[in-house]
């Protein structure tokens, strides 16, 4: 898959990191205890699953077909990718995100995140966590900014997200994205400056 800017880049497990100080461990008022940590292929199949049932429902995220291990690699894990999860062991996973950039060379300093909660976790406070997550990891990672391009209209609980969050909303798009039952829904874009 190319997109305007040409091949995205290809999952690569050996790929040098940024220290981030992770895991990190917090309690939810709703959750109880949680860690958040790097994505490993101990919670590819279940991110993977949680992905593939977005797009299957066909709401969220702009892909037509559920992705096989090697494209949610390739998609989710080209450059930084995170869990959050309620066990010790770091397999119960209740949500995840990634961050990249969100254009190449001149504009690389700008990101891009995608993110999913665990359908039994939603509307307790996960996506909020997960967005203050996304935030700090953005900027530790040295990013100056957040562009999100394709936020669904039809999903209200993600506009108040990242409405509620200290986003700003730049701009809609009408009958960007294509919803499974054939009708038309607007795309959002949000933006956050990383740069204070």
């Amino acid at each position: 898959m190319s997109t305007a800017y040409g091949t995205p880049a290809k999952y690569n497990p050996d790929a040098p990191r940024v220290d981030l100080s992770l895991p990190w461990r917090d309690v939810l008022p709703n959750v109880g205890p949680v860690i958040l940590c790097r994505m490993e292929s101990q919670h590819i199949p279940v991110v993977r699953d949680i992905l593939n049932f977005e797009i299957e429902q066909g709401n969220s995220y702009p892909q037509e077909n559920p992705l096989s291990t090697e494209e949610f690699c390739n998609y989710f894990l080209s450059h930084e990718a995170f869990v959050l999860c309620h066990d010790v062991m770091q397999r119960d996973v209740i949500g995840a995100f990634y961050v990249k950039p969100n254009f190449p060379g001149r504009a690389s300093h700008v990101c891009n995140g995608g993110f999913l909660v665990a359908v039994s976790q939603r509307n307790k406070g996960v996506g909020k966590y997960l967005a203050a997550s996304f935030l700090r990891i953005a900027k530790l990672l040295g990013y100056r900014a957040s562009f999100f391009n394709l936020v669904f209209g039809n999903n209200p609980a993600s506009l108040r997200l990242w409405r509620s969050s200290g986003f700003t909303e730049t701009g809609v798009v009408p009958n960007c994205l294509r919803l499974k039952d054939g009708t038309y829904t607007t795309a959002h874009q949000f933006y956050h400056d990383l740069s204070n």
